[in-house]
């Protein structure tokens, strides 16, 4: 086993999220594998409120008990990092930087200075998932340009079942997310517009929250809504799936790309960085913002059996370099690099 250990620390498990909790686990189960001794730890207080907010720190002031620990954090704890045992060598990971896209100022300057600035300051090291997160961060605060590092998410796999989905009577289109950034009313907008040519369904994956109602109302088709689903029921709604609709304005990465092209599901995603670079492919990438260029995509891959090959087998290509194979060593390297630092 290696000479050092990583702790792996991220926030609560909350209802209705998993995103994060499955890459964490996905990592600590390759580094394991090779032979870099891990434990993921889950912050004990959500990261709502004053007072929560104050226990995780306390706790991770406690946290480090042995000096050759590495301390990684994740996704919305990393204000934690910032109250670090001086003696620990601490990573950050940015998924991404939508969450500082806020019109309140004051909360915009307590964001910037508790989970960008302090943190970034603190982190000997910082991971960013792709350079689209790597340059926003870099404009935002340009003197962390030597400590950032882009290493992409590992994917983790979608099990597949036995049931082959042949395109039938009903299209079944999957959307993933319920957030404004996810871009829900322009791609309902457009079904809307491809209902009248075709038979459709959709599927929802998301917290139902009042800007998700708020889209659905706009529906002239038939849908159903998941909220808070296990990870064998979405391995369910997948293999249901003719075509991912993840035509996103924002993102870190955009795993349910890389989720989809496994299974062999044709998909349609925003020309915008990263999305368009996890892709891969031009001809399946849409303008996130106009409806009508998401409406004659949707139907230009519906009726061409030969883009719908092109895409699935050019997915079963992609989503390989994303794999435990190719991810791990270079996080392997980082820990290495910050071990002997």
């Amino acid at each position: 086993m290696s000479i050092f250990s990583t702790l792996l620390i991220t926030r609560k498990k909350t209802s209705g999220f998993h995103s994060i909790e499955r890459l964490i686990v996905s990592l600590s189960k390759g580094l394991l594998r090779k032979k870099i001794k891990n434990e993921v730890i889950n912050l004990p207080r959500a990261n709502n409120g004053l007072r929560n907010k104050l226990l995780n720190i306390i706790y991770v002031i406690k946290i480090n008990k042995n000096k050759n620990e590495i301390l990684h954090f994740f996704g919305d704890c990393l204000y934690a990092a910032s109250f670090a045992p001086l003696k620990a060598k601490i990573i950050i990971t940015f998924h991404d930087l939508n969450f500082f896209e806020c019109e309140n100022k004051i909360k915009k300057f307590f964001l910037f200075v508790f989970s960008i600035y302090l943190p970034s300051i603190r982190a000997n090291k910082i991971h960013c998932i792709s350079s689209k997160t790597a340059m926003d961060l870099f404009r935002i605060l340009p003197s962390t340009e030597k400590k950032i590092s882009v290493i992409p998410n590992i994917f983790t796999h979608v099990k597949e079942n036995n049931k082959k989905n042949n395109i039938s009577n009903i299209h079944n289109f999957l959307f993933l997310g319920s957030k404004p950034n996810k871009n829900l009313k322009r791609t309902i907008l457009a079904l809307n517009s491809v209902a009248k040519y075709k038979k459709i369904n959709l599927t929802l994956v998301a917290i139902r929250n009042k800007y998700v109602d708020n889209c659905l109302k706009y529906a002239k088709f038939s849908f159903e809504v998941l909220s808070d689903i296990s990870d064998k029921k979405l391995c369910e709604v997948y293999n249901n799936t003719h075509f991912l609709l993840f035509p996103s304005l924002s993102e870190g990465f955009g795993l349910p790309i890389l989720e989809a092209q496994s299974l062999g599901i044709p998909l349609i995603t925003s020309n915008l960085a990263p999305m368009s670079s996890v892709c891969g492919l031009p001809e399946i990438c849409v303008n996130p913002l106009s409806i009508e260029d998401i409406k004659k995509k949707i139907l230009e891959i519906m009726e061409s059996p030969e883009l719908i090959q092109k895409s699935i087998r050019h997915g079963l290509l992609n989503y390989r370099t994303y794999s435990e194979e190719e991810i791990i060593p270079r996080f392997r390297n980082l820990y290495l690099e910050l071990s002997r630092l």
